[in-house]
């Protein structure tokens, strides 16, 4: 249980520690708002890659019986990954408070927490109630079996980095059309 807790907590730490270290390295952003939503893709193209690597050693290692075969650095990594949801929450919200302003900062926190929560409401479903369903599912009830297919579904964390690179492209791309102008 110690490990698990280890592992927990240092993924607990790693997210926001790679979110601050990417957003002060991002220093020539002037726009606050900018700096954290690119930090944000950033984080999520780094985690998604290291799911996707994971995934595919886990299959690799799994490959000769997909169903009873363990890989067992998978439990490992899901006790470092579960966190990330957590984390990945609330750099939005740090990014959806900066994106509206200092009036918006005045509003009760009740307010604000509602109002983030109307405008992410899918994201946060996803970030907040996927974890206490998938941490157990995973972890627990699966009684060691499946590791391989475990690995196959880190797998479709391939497309976060393309999706982030995108954003990021057009969030320069309109900085530089509509700001340099």
């Amino acid at each position: 249980m110690l490990v698990e807790l280890s592992l927990f907590t240092l993924g607990a730490i790693t997210f926001p520690s790679v979110f601050r270290l990417v957003s002060s390295r991002l220093y020539m952003v002037r726009d606050d708002y900018c700096r954290l939503d690119i930090s944000v893709k950033i984080v999520s193209a780094i985690q998604a890659i290291v799911c996707v690597l994971f995934g595919m050693i886990t299959m690799h290692y799994t490959k000769d019986d997909i169903v009873f075969t363990r890989f067992y650095l998978l439990d490992c990594y899901i006790y470092f990954w579960i966190p990330y949801f957590y984390y990945d929450a609330w750099a939005l919200y740090q990014a959806f408070l900066v994106s509206k302003g200092e009036k918006f900062r005045e509003s009760t926190t009740k307010e604000r927490v509602k109002r983030f929560f109307r405008k992410k409401w899918l994201m946060m479903i996803h970030h907040l109630v996927l974890p206490p369903i998938y941490g157990p599912s995973i972890l627990l009830f699966r009684q060691g079996k499946g590791d391989y297919l475990i690995g196959c579904a880190f797998l479709m964390e391939a497309t976060i980095p393309f999706i982030s690179v995108r954003n990021i492209l057009l969030r320069a791309i309109y900085k530089l059309l509509f700001l340099k102008v």
